[in-house]
């Protein structure tokens, strides 16, 4: 029998005979070829304090005219911890409901706020609690998980990674290319509204570069996560703006090339 997934894909639990968890395989191309979702750690605003500050971005793929702007928001927000997902809608939705009842039950427990680094370990180990029996499979959809202390990013195995930046979906390798590109060793060096301006751009610039997606409605949402300030997020017209201008500089830089 080949390896190429024919007989050993049934359960998650199946290993090939190269050791492939074919199923798990299946649930990253789901998030490989969703919408694209990045976040980067930067500085607070204010070059008094040494507070740091987390930026989350999502492009929202707008399936019909009637879903109007602005609305039907991607990134959940709770108690400071903002959380989104790629892949497939409902296994994400699904987990946001897990991070929930993890926050709510900590809060019971010990009247404190989680800390983010413990709720990306909790969720990772639920992810890969649904990689060992062949009753459930794993989730198709990889979660970014950001608060001002950190950014975590869960993968459909349930590997977990602390970031200085991260990006999944289908314009992953080109956002990576660029989060490397503006992110040093130390890893923040802009501060939020920078931070903001660079996610949108790169955003925006990756489905200019995508032809297949180049053509599709699509929205942008951006929430802020700053030291001792609440959630933030960006307005709409804001980001309609800075959007307007990577999608100028862009077109002029094309330009100029071809010249």
């Amino acid at each position: 029998m080949t390896s190429v997934g024919t007989g050993y894909d049934l359960a998650a639990s199946t290993f090939s005979p190269e050791g492939r968890l074919f199923q798990v395989e299946y649930a990253g191309k789901a998030v490989d070829s969703a919408p694209t979702i990045i976040g980067l750690r930067a500085k607070c605003n204010n070059d008094k304090t040494a507070g740091k500050c987390t930026v989350i971005a999502v492009e929202k793929m707008r399936s019909t005219r009637l879903l109007r702007p602005g609305r039907n928001n991607q990134i959940t927000v709770i108690d400071g911890i903002a959380l989104v997902s790629t892949g497939l809608l409902a296994d994400g939705e699904a987990l946001i409901g897990r991070a929930r009842e993890e926050i709510t039950q900590f809060k019971r427990s010990l009247n404190d706020a989680i800390p983010v680094d413990y709720l990306a370990s909790q969720l990772a180990f639920y992810c890969q609690q649904h990689t060992l029996y062949s009753s459930i499979r794993p989730f198709g959809a990889c979660l970014l998980i950001g608060s001002p202390d950190g950014l975590f990013q869960i993968d459909p195995n349930g590997q977990v990674w602390g970031c200085h930046g991260a990006a999944a979906g289908r314009s992953r390798q080109y956002c990576r290319t660029e989060l490397e590109r503006i992110t040093t060793g130390s890893g923040e060096v802009l501060n939020a509204d920078e931070a903001v301006k660079q996610a949108i751009k790169i955003l925006t610039v990756a489905r200019l570069e995508d032809p297949a997606a180049r053509e599709r409605p699509v929205e942008l949402e951006v929430v802020v996560l700053e030291d001792g300030k609440l959630p933030k997020r960006i307005p709409l017209t804001d980001i309609h703006e800075m959007v307007k201008q990577a999608t100028e500089a862009h077109t002029a830089a094309m330009d100029f090339e071809e010249i």
